[in-house]
């Protein structure tokens, strides 16, 4: 059973409220010193510094962090449960915090990532990166052979590199992820292209 992801990451309130805490704190002295002189008092210059220092906390944590960290994350969380995922929850893929899935198909670790095209004139566009990762009895034949095997396939168009291979299925928005899986095994097979672990490809090769 997959375990449940947070939809608010741990340690991410502090990565918003160190620089809302020291933009907060320029904005205050700027506020301070612009607000000296003249004919404002001393109180009211202190009470601008107060509200230029709050002002800018409340951006950082009352607009930034929840909208990035709790909103937007909570619809992207909900969307992973959707229909068209219904393959990688049914092969125990799991969710990791940074709401990709990850999972193991027939001795294959393979990493789904969820990702959006933004378009202003037109309607958004969902689609999914697919990457796994192998390891090769001829290492010293390696890079030629990725060269030579990226290309165009009938699920999509396959890039080799560094003991990985991504692709974006030719049926983006409603992949067949049986098929993308099989299909891409079926090229790593033929080649002699054996399974290794996220782990261990990021030890030996991740640059």
């Amino acid at each position: 059973m997959n375990k449940k992801v947070p939809v608010i990451r741990k340690g991410e309130f502090k990565s918003y409220l160190k620089p809302g805490i020291a933009t907060g704190a320029i904005f205050g002295v700027l506020g301070f010193f612009a607000n000296m002189g003249g004919s404002s008092s001393l109180k009211s210059a202190i009470l601008a510094g107060f509200v230029g220092f709050f002002f800018m906390l409340f951006i950082f944590i009352g607009i930034g962090f929840f909208s990035e960290e709790y909103f937007k994350r909570k619809q992207r969380l909900k969307k992973m449960h959707a229909k068209k995922y219904t393959f990688l929850h049914e092969n125990n893929f799991s969710i990791h915090p940074d709401l990709y899935f990850e999972g193991i198909y027939r001795d294959y670790f393979f990493n789904v990532f969820p990702l959006t095209k933004i378009s202003r004139k037109k309607k958004n566009i969902n689609y999914v990166l697919i990457e796994t990762f192998y390891s090769s009895n001829n290492p010293e034949e390696i890079i030629t052979k990725e060269k030579q095997l990226s290309s165009s396939y009938f699920i999509g168009d396959l890039v080799f590199d560094n003991h990985c291979v991504e692709f974006i299925p030719r049926e983006y928005e409603f992949p067949d992820f049986k098929e993308c899986f099989d299909g891409v095994i079926r090229i790593l097979s033929e080649e002699n292209f054996n399974p290794i672990s996220k782990e261990e490809w990021e030890k030996l090769y991740k640059k």
